[in-house]
């Protein structure tokens, strides 16, 4: 079972992504929502995620700098997606010090495409 962490700040996405994965994935997916990267964080160590997929701007932080800073502090070894509907171009020229990390447009990924998401990239690099 691939253990997903999302950290969003938009409340409705972890209400969509628990639907899906609930209908569709649960046997495949143990996914844990937050909309506080500080409490993502904390909760690391119990969660021990396989993948993080982390909005771009989550409040107060202005980008995904704190969060990933937080992450490679922690010696997170799983798979990071960062994710915003910002223009992709101009999200890889903010992630250009995290070779790491993949970047996910999420305009890309809307209602049903969610499942592509899933099934491509996230279960695919958790396996």
């Amino acid at each position: 079972m691939k253990r997903i962490m999302l950290i969003d700040d938009d409340s409705h996405e972890a209400v969509f992504w628990q639907h899906i994965v609930r209908r569709d994935y649960a046997d495949k997916i143990a996914l844990a929502c937050y909309t506080d990267v500080d409490e993502a964080i904390a909760a690391l160590d119990e969660f021990q995620p396989d993948v993080v997929l982390l909005d771009n701007r989550v409040p107060p932080h202005e980008t995904a700098q704190f969060g990933l800073s937080q992450l490679r502090d922690r010696k997170f070894e799983g798979d990071i997606f960062v994710w915003s509907f910002t223009d992709k171009d101009l999200l890889d020229s903010f992630m250009k010090h995290w070779p790491e990390v993949e970047t996910l447009a999420k305009q890309d990924y809307v209602g049903i495409k969610v499942r592509d998401l899933i099934e491509t990239k996230l279960i695919a690099v958790a396996a």
